[in-house]
């Protein structure tokens, strides 16, 4: 199973993945781990110095264990140097490689058994999988959902108001144009208000964004969005002598 097929969700850390097993040393299980990735991809370097070509590189950890570069892929994944999860797929190659006594333990072992937990976990690619396309296809509806409501918010409620949700039905209704603009959304009139605002030096702006209306329980409503310069001596008319313009 190629190792781009997981996108990290419902992944197990490595470190908890190593400590489940039973009297393993966790450090020198990883350092271990490591060892034999870096022999392997010592042997990547010195073919790609040699002008040696080849689709597969593999690494004889045992006599029944053999581990490929896309193997130390599942087990150590997610980006370097942190790479702090692992693949079930990963998962069960460490699990193989304990049961085939090629870690040090502590303390003697008279039969090596992996807990039902990481047992599980081994075989739950398939589940981990089809959790990910639904998430995706929750994803993919509710972004469809949002887009429709940004066009029909006739049917918006008065609680839904965000600023997110105001500003992107503004934009799809006028674009990023400043100055003063009102819509009726879910029956009551918004209006966006927009202000530019400079830095001191005049040579960076930001807009200030306040959205107004009148509730259905006739109180007042705003959500603003203050410019990171609305503080600024430039634009405070007992502050701002001796700016150039």
């Amino acid at each position: 199973m190629d190792f781009r097929e997981f996108d990290g969700t419902n992944l197990l850390k490595l470190d908890t993945c190593i400590k489940l097993l039973p009297n393993i040393k966790p450090r020198k299980a990883r350092a271990l781990l490591n060892e034999w990735k870096s022999a392997l991809f010592e042997k990547i370097v010195n073919d790609t110095f040699a002008g040696v070509e080849s689709d597969d590189y593999e690494i004889k950890v045992s006599d029944s264990l053999i581990l490929a570069s896309n193997d130390f892929e599942h087990i150590f994944f997610g980006d370097e140097p942190s790479a702090t999860l692992v693949t079930p797929c990963g998962a069960n190659l460490i699990r193989k490689a304990y049961l085939q006594g090629l870690f040090e333990i502590k303390g003697k072992l008279d039969e090596y058994i992996v807990p039902d937990a990481l047992v599980e976990y081994c075989d739950s690619a398939d589940d981990i999988l089809r959790e990910q396309i639904a998430r995706k296809l929750q994803g993919k509806e509710a972004k469809e959902m949002y887009r429709v409501k940004l066009t029909n918010f006739d049917e918006i409620n008065e609680s839904e108001f965000s600023y997110k949700l105001l500003n992107d039905i503004f934009v799809e209704q006028f674009g990023f144009k400043g100055g003063f603009h009102s819509l009726e959304i879910g029956g009551i009139n918004v209006s966006k208000s927009v202000s530019l605002y400079k830095s001191n030096t005049g040579n960076s702006s930001d807009w200030q964004v306040v959205f107004n209306w009148i509730g259905t329980d006739g109180k007042q409503g705003t959500i603003k969005k203050d410019s990171v310069y609305s503080e600024n001596r430039r634009n405070d008319s007992e502050r701002n002598y001796g700016l150039h313009d």
